[in-house]
């Protein structure tokens, strides 16, 4: 995080010192209430369920017999937007995810002219959740992955630099948290590699602040043996309820 902020720093500074002579005319807009009607209905963003800590079947399982366990995001509200009835018939490159996101504490957020890295942190942050799960969950490869793991992730900004309340995490009429949306698709996978790709978009009114391009592992299963330890399946649900049976024993479990 500390070598992303960095690099956000350097970036900010760079655009600040043009004199702000890089001004944005055109920017992409969506009406995201018309376009994902079929998934969205009526709910707000918070209605939403709370994204899972992994968003992949066996993590899914693994909730539904904990009482509905999830790893909260710290720092972010994460919902996820049931999207089966848009993707239904889809062919796997047409699906999409949509992932809502907000700072959890807004009052302790400084203000994006005060703080502007931090904000765009933010940002960076939500994109990378869950990301590479969505090329192995419209693809459907279910469980069936042994090594999964991001190789690069790059977000590019569209907003105006003169103008950093565009990309603010907070409303700056009101100082409360905004909403944004991710929406998400696939690219593709071969050769143990696969894409995700994205827009990020204010929900407030549609307008599209940033794109990311991420490159990410992804080996399948050759037998019946588990993948590598941490990154499949298998050594990921052994790491949770360790997690969780230390938690129960205060700590002290010997697992």
């Amino acid at each position: 995080m500390a070598a992303i902020l960095l690099e956000v720093s350097m970036l900010y500074k760079r655009v600040i010192l043009t004199g702000c002579a890089l001004r944005a005319f055109v920017r992409s807009k969506m009406d995201l209430r018309k376009t994902y009607a079929a998934a969205l209905g009526s709910l707000r963003p918070g209605e939403h369920p709370e994204m899972p800590g992994v968003d992949a079947p066996w993590y899914w399982e693994f909730s539904r017999r904990n009482n509905g366990y999830t790893d909260p995001f710290p720092g972010l509200h994460l919902h996820k937007v049931d999207m089966d009835a848009y993707n239904a018939n889809k062919p796997p490159l047409d699906k999409k995810n949509l992932k809502y996101y907000s700072v959890r504490h807004p009052e302790t957020m400084p203000s994006v002219h005060s703080d502007p890295n931090l904000h765009l942190c933010a940002h960076l942050y939500a994109s990378d959740r869950n990301s590479l799960f969505v090329i192995s969950n419209h693809l459907g490869v279910g469980n069936d992955y042994s090594q999964i793991a991001s190789l690069s992730h790059t977000v590019i900004f569209h907003t105006d630099h003169c103008a950093p309340e565009e990309f603010s995490m907070l409303d700056p009429s009101t100082g409360q948290a905004r909403w944004f949306v991710q929406e998400a698709w696939t690219g593709g996978a071969r050769h143990g590699r696969g894409l995700h790709e994205t827009r990020i978009w204010k929900d407030e009114d549609g307008f599209q602040i940033a794109s990311s391009i991420q490159d990410g592992m992804m080996r399948l299963k050759q037998d019946d043996g588990e993948g590598k330890a941490g990154f499949s399946p298998e050594g990921m649900i052994r790491q949770l309820e360790k997690d969780m049976q230390q938690k129960h024993t205060g700590g002290n479990s010997k697992l």
